[in-house]
């Protein structure tokens, strides 16, 4: 039997008593005063270790811990109502959270341009402010926890530096200056935003120096589909330091991850592709990678992906790409292969792991394409997504048959592709998260596909420790923690087990929505 008083080391503050809530390494009560941290809802967590079963005394109270922890909210941050976007359908809203450094505190921003920052435990508000005509796409924080950082999606793709505690301009740098801007869209189209110029990469390097990655794709006047990107860096004051290329390139940046070696050299990883009519760059591979080393703002290498023939004529990839300092890079495809490269070789692909690649179902070729993925130490892991017909097929119109064997799926290689685990579900993932530690790995829960009963929604964490233990992926999952709505596959979690989702409301089939947009904490 564990005491309470016991769990709360040697406090002699009154025992917390009501309805305790198991979680993950703690116990929430009831509770304003006494030892623990507080959180929302007037509660306090106790960091406490407990063993499934076991009796647990609160006070004159003895309750028996669960088989598994909880995971619930701490609290929501209301945002700008999008209902409006949602009866139209189409995406997801763009979103973007980021903890400060020292997880004292949570800066949202969102769809309709809210930019919040919160107390991080208790989601007590700090500062709220709206940028106009602007969609927050990315946020990010000073090492020190001094300046907010946010990028815009808009008709200026602005880069802000801002006091957290109040919201306040530090500086401002308007990135359409250099890759183009578009006016406003009109009407209710929700996809029309993303021909306005943006800021789709936000990153803090080692010195504190601010990498952004402005991305533009338009059609012009005259017809013509055109395409801008750039990357520029900038020290905590706001001067522009250094860019890439020197002038705005005719591709799409869309995505970009940092990498930073042993000697603390960084490189940045770019997915360069292209909408634009007339030829590409020269110097960069449509649907490929580009590295950048971010000391000299010099290109270093570029790594062509070949398609996938018969099944696509096309390359594409996403949020799936990542750079190791020893094992070289690694990509996943829009057309289920996963790729491992030697940074020295780009051009050769060293493995290929072919987990969501088309298979036949009957006459009818099906895939998973592979979205989000990631180092962890010296592992990859990566997520598949619903079974899908390849571009390519002759009747790409059609509902996939049945399911492909490695859809909806977490999956973790070591570096050289072997498998080492996986989990399957039947929720599209929304997603990839890992805490800071390498502990804890989180996957988005979006629609289910499989499922005629109302869709449970959430985020999924999973132990990464120890990950050639042998375990499985069931074995792995720690806990569901479950939201009213699908939540957007931008997340962030924590050491300390705290998991920061926007959720956001879908069509209710007669008309209206079901559910808010909303940032939620969980634990």
């Amino acid at each position: 039997m564990i005491l309470w008083l016991l769990a709360l080391g040697c406090s002699t503050e009154p025992v917390p008593t009501g309805e305790p809530i198991f979680v993950r390494d703690g116990i929430i009560v009831p509770s304003t005063d006494g030892p623990g941290q507080p959180v929302g809802g007037n509660r306090r967590l106790v960091d406490t270790a407990w063993t499934p079963g076991e009796a647990v005394s609160l006070g004159d109270t003895e309750v028996t811990a669960p088989l598994r922890p909880e995971c619930i909210p701490l609290f929501h941050v209301p945002l700008s109502d999008v209902s409006s976007l949602t009866i139209s359908g189409g995406v997801a809203p763009n979103s973007a959270v980021a903890f400060s450094p020292d997880g004292s505190q949570l800066a949202v921003g969102s769809h309709q341009g809210d930019l919040v920052v919160v107390d991080g435990w208790t989601g007590s508000e700090i500062a709220r402010t709206t940028i106009p005509e602007a969609l927050v796409k990315q946020v990010a924080w000073s090492p020190d926890g001094q300046t907010l950082y946010a990028g815009e999606q808009s008709p200026d793709a602005t880069v802000h530096a801002f006091d957290p505690a109040t919201l306040k301009s530090k500086w401002t740098f308007r990135a359409a200056d250099h890759v183009g801007s578009s006016p406003l869209p009109e009407g209710e189209d929700r996809y029309a935003i993303y021909d306005l110029p943006g800021i789709y990469t936000l990153k803090i390097l080692g010195n504190g120096d601010v990498l952004a990655v402005a991305v533009h794709g338009w059609n012009d006047g005259s017809g013509t589909r055109r395409n801008q990107s750039q990357v520029f860096r900038f020290n905590p004051t706001g001067e522009v330091v250094g860019k890439w290329p020197e002038q705005a390139s005719s591709t799409l940046l869309l995505h970009s991850v940092v990498s930073t070696d042993d000697d603390g050299t960084e490189r940045l990883l770019m997915n360069t592709s292209r909408s634009a009519d007339g030829p590409p760059p020269p110097d960069l591979a449509n649907g490929g990678l580009a590295v950048l080393m971010l000391d000299t703002m010099a290109l270093e290498s570029v790594a062509t992906v070949k398609p996938l023939e018969p099944w696509f004529s096309a390359t594409y990839l996403w949020q799936a790409i990542d750079l190791h300092p020893t094992h070289g890079m690694a990509v996943g495809m829009g057309d289920g292969r996963v790729i491992f490269k030697d940074a020295s070789a780009p051009h050769a692909n060293r493995t290929v792991v072919q987990t969501g690649t088309p298979i036949m179902a009957g006459e009818v070729p099906i895939a998973a394409s592979v979205g989000f993925g990631h180092f962890v130490g010296d592992t990859l892991m990566y997520t598949t997504s619903d079974t899908n017909i390849p571009w390519g097929a002759a009747v790409p119109e059609l509902r996939p048959p049945s399911l492909h064997p490695g859809a909806n799926g977490l999956w973790v290689t070591d570096a050289t592709g072997t498998p080492l685990w996986g989990w399957q579900g039947d929720m599209r993932i929304q997603g990839l998260s890992a805490s800071p530690n390498q502990r804890l790995g989180v996957i988005g829960g979006g629609y289910r596909s499989n499922s005629e009963t109302p869709t449970t929604y959430g985020a999924i964490v999973f132990d990464l420790t120890n990950p050639t233990d042998g375990r499985s992926g069931a074995d792995r999952r720690l806990t569901t923690c479950a939201t009213a709505n699908p939540v957007y596959f931008e997340h962030r979690v924590l050491d300390d087990g705290r998991i920061a989702v926007v959720e956001f409301p879908i069509p209710d089939g007669a008309g209206g929505i079901r559910g808010s947009y909303r940032a939620t904490v969980l634990r």
